[in-house]
């Protein structure tokens, strides 16, 4: 993945308005949890799809401050 920081720095240079920073925010997050559940369901084939977002949820949120 590229540099996050990066990326911001050229939304703001390019004056991007708040509804293009919303969905390229939720593009990444769509992106990210899609990664993730490709991983686990090559780690686990027939994996149910809770235990799956279970699993994923755990996998992002492992040892965060801000865990839901």
């Amino acid at each position: 993945m590229g540099d996050v920081k990066k990326d911001v720095d050229a939304l703001i240079r390019a004056g991007a308005s708040g509804e293009d920073s919303l969905r390229v925010a939720f593009d990444l997050d769509t992106t990210i949890i899609k990664i993730f559940g490709q991983r686990i369901r090559a780690e686990n084939p027939g994996i149910s799809k809770k235990a799956l977002l279970k699993k994923i949820h755990e996998d992002l949120f492992y040892g965060r401050k801000d865990d839901p």
